[in-house]
């Protein structure tokens, strides 16, 4: 601002003035006139200046807010930083009865009021208000039109013009007939005034004289008589129309010299000192404009014909001011906020004066907003859609100009009224014959926020005001390409009804040009399903300009940028449009095939940042990103669109939309198959099975559900996803099953429905058999939701009267008259016997029986005998049979079935007799069918008649009996209390479950004393683990986080959360050095199978990892300062292995030179805890999920991902691959199997790799500490038998695990465990050392809180009880040997009932305290059968 010296000179004009005026006259008395009116002129000057710069006409912002380089925000600033200034003006200037300062004073008011706020200014001052009413109504010039100007400010508050409701309807009439009155008195001389031909030539200058005509000392009064010759001058308004005329002939393209004659016409002045007609006018619009968007004032709108004054000022050849011509226009917006307005307005003619508005020009930036309000109402657009093909063609170059424009209110109103106008079919195809699309396109991809790398150098309002741009756009984006979208399907479908006449005409409402398309979203998903499957090879033009701009990549990328916006509320719908129009477009294949492609993302990432369309997308379906339904079930439809294309995508004939389920296609073309291994790639399975058991948000989750499920249907056609699939628990433990039986949410019945239709035919193809569930309707839910709340109520007395006949029936008569007496039964005879419900099927069931056979009569069915005694309903009753045997048809469960097959035989014979001679021998035939099909419901109903207590429990059992895997014949007694299951067949050489019986029968059979006895060797001795002694620092408040024993296996190796390694004695138990290795936690240490080397890791502080020397000093060899994890090779352990979050480095032991890195960007899954290790033989690594050969250093094969923690590692064995809870064939790469139980968990194999360790491990994170107290196993570990995976014990020690290891001779189990307190938030923490296969005794363990005593006072406590325990007497030993032969009988049935993971608590529960020495005996000789192994 100081190199501007006139900027200077205003600022320091302004400031003298105000401190004048503060001096003279608010503190002293004398005349604030002479000081307001150089104060309004210097206000004047520097608005006029402002205006230059043209500005938006619509961004009602502050000035110094709009551009904070314009001298006129400054200037306001000054003003108004005195509030009793604004205040006096307002408050007590206006209140005075002086006419000169009345004027002065609201000239001041509407020069400040850009910065003020009216409707504060005026809040609790009505009599200034009451005093501008009064003048407004009549008073002298320039005080009446200050005053009007004022109004307009203060009437944009609603509370204002509710206020102020009766001035309002007062003061409104009165200034449309001034303006009318206005308009009659300049139109008179035009035809008056002679020789007006002769004042053509000078035109041009007399209108620029009186358009920069500028304030002057004199007063208000004498400088608007000045200006009285411009009210006759016809003749200077209709040259300069006739110019602006030329101009829009030119196009508006004007040269750098024509912009200086022409920016008059385009911009013009905006004075309003003096007070000229023009100014009058456009005040008295522009408070006019505010009121016509009131329901109210309508009818004054009608009475003084409003349409014809906006009429007169659109033309401009008779107006000539683009200034009064934009305020005409906005009040023109305002009123067409009412729908009776807007259509009279085209009725009227209104389109055609609405296109006369020259362009660029003020006016024509207004006209936006008239568009857009034309478009809001439906009525009205139809209006506009029955104009002729030109005058739309008008409009589209209207609309497509403003999309261009320099404005960016403009732009967006014309966006907003091509989001309603594209509906129209009339309309779309002329903005598609303009090329509209590609400047529409345009406003987006030239955004500023999008191509910036910064936001640094926007404001605030910049910022808002382009998200608010992008926002608007990709709506319109998604209404165009929506609106193409149903075009084309109903254009199919015709075709295909056409073409096929086995297919019944299409009943789909035919698309009229001058009606909206309706677009609900279930219609949307038919027309897009069938543009996917009829699109193969057809070629749609928009779609094909939606990828040869590059579409793809700008929508993907203004996905992303979106994502990350901070607190905008639009954030999510932005989002969802650009996805809703990538679902359209997706249907194209070429645009498919840009969608897998890699997209380079802004520099705000990253430089070299960049990311698959696939990954962006599964992004936004999941919901760590962008948790909002709408736009992950948007994100889903274009997953969907990509993975269920049809099979033969190449095929160019067109197809009907078949459903995704059907497996009639087996070929897969290539491109299909790339697309579902890049699905593969970018772990997409994974997503889609986390969003089927998706709970919240809760309104939309039975919707992602079900677009998920069909999303992994169309998957399933692959032959490798299908394998994944089948050994999921997904479908092995009936999860889906579960998800099925009821919605998230009660009131999405309709999605629930098709959730269970694509999961149906999902079980289908990976289990390759139909299941019992496609029967799935509403009325199926709602019966079964009535059934599961039916409370069961039944008759009490009935069951005790089955007791009493029961007891009968065994002899126990004393107890069955003791029975009657108390109960008070009555004693039933053979009569009463009979069900007393039969009466009533028959009664309610005899009229349905009559209506559906009303052809044949009731005597036809019967035999010749004589008839039963009721008479309605079939009845039939045979007199040979003593009794009266009866079929009741309607009391048996299968008489609907009945009904229906004798209604279909019934309907056949009467068709057949009218044509044959033989229908009385159908008949008799049908009716012989009937009675030899109801012999079983004879029987039924004699069992109904005769039920008895031992008939109900009978039935009972053997329901349970039809259960079991393997029924045999004869059972054990069945038991009320226990369920029943029948016991697994046992083979000859089968090894016996019992101990005893397996190690007697091992000298015979030396196989481990039958097939299987190493597995129940292993069982019996890893499902024991004995506490013998307890590590815990004596520093209170020490924690360990990471333990390992050494490899002379007489120390215990201890890391704590200061950085530091313990060592204890095992023996001992007694702390022996202590090293400083790291400044933070360690996490990981790892000694050299030779002992001489050591490995640490750990959390934060540099180097992370380390190597040190353990040989005659501990000192550090190798720092590796980006690797958080490091490990030896496995073979030979000549290398290191370190991990750098997603990246794997190989370093040389001897050197601690790096050897090589493995890392794709491309093939990167991102585990959280990233964990590098080798395999057996040291030729592979295992890094995030990739495997890679260690030789070459090329990836192999990449693990489909289904967590989002845990990496993964080999198995010992060499084949197998677990990661998480997958076990992966490292042959095929097929997934083998999952086990559940090692969801993210910490594993541990064991030195002979024949067992494995599991636990859930605590971590820093409080949402994952939180899961930990909720899972079940958070305070247990678990062993598993490596070979099968079969759960052998789970050990709950109630407390959190931190780190778990093992020696080498697998005999003893190191586990760090710890306990907080919640009260005094003090963690306890130690390290227990527990002896495996050893039995624990209750007695020599001390009390949980004993445990800080020391773990040599343990350890002899168990020396005297293991003396004891050796004086007991062979008698004792005996029944010991019993009581464990009785306890593996009992863990086996328990086994084979399906409660494998028992505790190791509960199977030595029974065990007593002279168990353990019998134990040892038996798990040596388990032993020495491993060794033989």
């Amino acid at each position: 601002m100081s190199g501007v010296p006139g900027q200077v000179d205003a600022l320091a004009s302004v400031s003298s003035l105000m401190e004048r005026w503060n001096k003279e006259c608010f503190q002293g008395s004398a005349s604030p006139i002479e000081i307001l009116r150089s104060l309004c002129e210097i206000v004047e000057q520097q608005t006029e200046v402002y205006f230059k710069t043209d500005p938006d006409p619509f961004d009602d912002r502050h000035p110094g807010r709009a551009d904070p380089n314009c001298t006129l925000g400054h200037v306001l600033k000054i003003m108004l930083k005195h509030d009793d200034f604004i205040q006096t003006l307002a408050h007590t200037y206006l209140t005075r009865d002086q006419s000169d300062l009345n004027a002065v004073t609201c000239r001041a008011l509407l020069n400040v009021m850009p910065g003020l706020e009216a409707f504060a200014v005026f809040k609790e001052h009505e009599s200034s208000v009451n005093k501008l009413f009064k003048w407004a109504g009549g008073t002298e010039e320039p005080l009446r039109s200050y005053s009007i100007g004022i109004l307009a400010y203060v009437m944009e508050s609603q509370e204002h013009a509710s206020t102020f409701k009766e001035s309002n309807h007062k003061l409104v009439p009165v200034l449309m007939k001034r303006l009318q009155s206005i308009i009659q008195e300049r139109a008179k001389p035009a035809v008056q005034r002679p020789f007006s031909q002769f004042a053509k030539q000078d035109g041009n200058v007399a209108f620029a004289s009186t358009s920069n005509t500028y304030p002057t000392d004199k007063g208000e009064t004498s400088a608007g008589k000045e200006r009285s010759p411009m009210k006759s001058s016809t003749v200077a308004t209709e040259t300069a129309g006739d110019s602006i005329a030329d101009a829009i002939n030119r196009g508006g393209e004007l040269s750098n010299s024509s912009w200086q004659e022409m920016e008059p016409l385009y911009i013009q002045s905006y004075q309003i000192f003096p007070v000229t007609e023009e100014v009058q006018q456009r005040l008295m619009l522009s408070y006019l404009t505010p009121m016509g968007e009131y329901q109210e004032l309508l009818p004054e709108v009608f009475t003084n014909k409003a349409m014809d004054i906006v009429f007169h000022y659109l033309n401009y050849q008779k107006n000539c001011d683009i200034r009064l011509g934009f305020a005409a226009v906005r009040y023109l917006a305002s009123l067409l906020c009412h729908k009776k307005f807007g259509i009279e307005f085209i009725n009227s003619g209104g389109l055609e004066k609405f296109l006369t508005v020259p362009r660029p020009s003020l006016a024509s930036t207004g006209l936006s907003l008239c568009l857009y309000y034309l478009a809001f109402f439906e009525d009205t657009m139809e209006r506009v859609c029955i104009q002729p093909d030109s005058l739309l063609m008008e409009l589209n170059k209207l609309v497509l100009w403003l999309l261009e424009s320099s404005h960016q209110s403009g732009r967006m109103h014309a966006v907003m009224f091509l989001s309603n106008a594209l509906t129209f079919k009339a309309f779309l195809d002329i903005f598609d014959s303009m090329d509209g699309l590609r400047k529409l396109y345009n406003v987006l991809s030239t955004s500023e926020i999008l191509n910036a790398d910064t936001d640094a150098n926007f404001t605030d309002d910049q910022i808002y005001v382009s998200r608010q741009a992008i926002r608007h756009v990709t709506c319109t984006l998604k209404k165009y390409y929506e609106s193409h979208a149903s075009i084309l399907a109903d254009k199919i479908r015709q075709s295909l009804s056409h073409s096929n006449s086995r297919v019944s005409p299409v009943s789909s409402p035919e698309i009229l040009p001058h009606k909206t398309m309706k677009m609900a979203p279930e219609l949307l998903t038919e027309d897009i399903q069938l543009l996917l499957q009829c699109m193969s090879k057809k070629y749609w033009k928009p779609a094909a300009m939606f990828k040869k701009m590059n579409g793809v990549e700008l929508f993907l990328k203004t996905i992303t940028l979106v994502a990350d916006w901070p607190a905008y509320n639009g954030k999510a719908e932005s989002i969802r449009w650009l996805l809703d129009t990538l679902n359209v477009c997706s249907v194209y294949p070429p645009v498919q095939l840009d969608l897998c492609k890699v997209v380079n993302l802004p520099d705000r990432y990253n430089d070299s940042f960049s990311s698959p369309g696939l990954s962006i997308l599964l992004g936004m379906a999941d919901t760590d990103i962008l948790c909002e339904a709408e736009v992950q079930t948007s994100a889903l439809n274009v997953i969907i669109n990509l993975v269920c294309a049809p099979s033969d995508i190449s095929c160019s004939a067109p197809r009907r939309n078949k459903s995704l389920g059907s497996s009639s296609v087996s070929v897969h073309s290539p491109f299909l198959q790339s697309l579902w291994d890049e699905f593969r790639q970018n772990n997409g399975i994974m997503v889609l099975l986390k969003l089927l058991t998706i709970q919240t948000p809760l309104t939309g989750a039975d919707a992602i559900r079900a677009l998920a499920c069909q999303a992994l249907v169309g998957l399933s056609r692959s032959d490798t996803m299908c394998q994944i699939m089948s050994k999921l628990p997904l479908f092995n433990d009936g999860q889906l099953l579960a998800l099925m039986k009821e919605p998230v949410l009660q009131d999405k019945r309709y999605e629930q429905i098709k959730f269970c239709k694509y999961a149906s035919q999902l079980i289908e193809r990976v289990c390759g058999r139909p299941q019992n569930i496609t029967d799935v309707s509403l009325e199926h839910i709602r019966k079964a939701e009535v059934v599961q709340q039916t409370r069961i109520i039944y008759k009490e007395k009935e069951l005790l009267q089955l007791v009493y006949d029961h007891l009968l029936q065994k002899g126990l008569e004393a107890s069955a008259s003791a029975l009657q007496k108390e109960a008070n039964l009555t004693i039933r005879t053979s009569a009463s016997c009979a069900p007393q419900s039969t009466q009533f099927y028959e009664a309610s069931t005899s009229h349905s029986t009559q209506h559906n056979h009303p052809a044949i009569p009731r005597s036809s069915v019967s035999t010749p005998s004589t008839p039963g005694p009721c008479s309605s309903g079939m009845h039939m009753s045979t007199p040979s049979t003593p009794g009266g045997l009866r079929f009741h048809l309607k009391n048996s469960p299968h008489s609907s079935q009945t009904h229906d097959t004798s209604r279909q035989r019934l309907s056949t014979s009467s068709m057949s007799s009218s044509k044959s001679a033989h229908s009385k021998q159908d008949m008799r035939s049908f009716t012989s069918n009937v009675l030899s099909k109801k012999t079983t419901i004879t029987t039924m109903t004699d069992a109904t008649d005769n039920m008895t207590l031992d008939k109900i429990v009978t039935s009972y059992f053997r329901k349970q009996h039809a259960l079991c895997k393997n029924p045999v014949v004869t059972c054990p007694p069945f038991s009320v209390y226990e369920p029943h299951v029948c016991p697994e067949p046992a083979r000859k050489s089968a090894a016996p479950v019992n101990l005893t019986a397996r190690v007697l029968k091992h000298s015979v059979h030396l196989n481990y004393g039958g097939s299987e006895g190493s597995t129940f060797n292993r069982k019996f001795k890893y499902s024991r683990y004995k506490p013998i002694k307890t590590y815990k620092d004596s520093e209170s408040g020490v924690t360990y986080s990471c333990c390992a024993f050494s490899a002379c296996e007489q120390w215990l190796m201890l890391g704590n959360y200061s950085g530091d390694l313990k060592l204890y004695s095992i023996q001992a138990g007694e702390e022996a050095e202590t090293y400083n290795c790291h400044n933070s936690p360690l996490t990981q240490v790892e000694p050299s199978r030779d002992g001489m080397l050591l490995l640490t890791s750990s959390s934060w502080s540099r180097p992370l990892s380390a190597l040190w020397s353990m040989d005659n000093f501990f000192d550090q060899k190798v720092g590796f300062d980006e690797d958080q994890y490091v490990e030896f090779s496995k073979c030979v352990q000549d290398r290191i292995i370190g991990t750098a979050e997603t990246k794997a480095h190989v370093y040389d032991v001897a050197t601690g030179v790096k050897i090589s890195t493995f890392y794709d960007e491309n093939k990167s899954n991102n585990y959280v805890r990233n964990q590098a290790t080798f395999n057996c033989t040291d030729d592979l690594v295992l890094s995030d999920g990739v495997l890679w050969d260690v030789d070459s250093g090329k990836a192999i094969h990449k693990f489909d991902k289904f967590n989002p923690q845990v990496s993964g590692l080999f198995h010992p064995l060499g084949l197998e691959v677990v990661i998480n809870s997958e076990i992966w064939d490292l042959r095929t790469f097929k997934l083998l199997h999952t086990v559940p139980a090692l969801n993210q968990c910490l594993v541990r194999f064991s030195n002979d790799s024949s067992i494995l360790y599991a636990s859930v491990i605590a971590h820093d994170d409080e949402e994952e500490e939180g899961s930990i107290k909720r899972n079940p196993y958070g305070s247990s570990f678990r062993t598993f038998d490596s070979r099968n995976y079969s759960c052998l014990a789970t050990t709950d020690l109630q407390r959190s695990i931190t780190d778990i290891c093992t020696d080498k001779s697998d005999m003893y189990l190191a586990v760090i465990e710890s306990h907080k307190d919640n009260d005094t938030l003090q963690e306890d923490c130690q390290c227990r050392l527990y002896e495996v296969g050893a039995v624990k005794n209750t007695d020599e363990m001390p009390p949980e809180e004993d445990d800080e005593d020391e773990g040599g006072e343990e350890d002899d406590d168990d020396e005297d009880d293991d003396d004891d325990g050796e004086d007991g007497g062979s008698d004792e030993i005996l029944e010991l040997v019993d009581d464990m032969d009785a306890e593996e009988e009992e863990l086996a049935d328990a086994e084979s009932i399906g409660t494998s993971d028992t505790t190791s608590d509960e199977a030595d529960s029974d065990l007593d305290d002279d168990d353990a020495d019998v134990a040892e005996f038996f798990i040596n000789a388990s032993d020495l059968s491993d060794s033989e192994e």
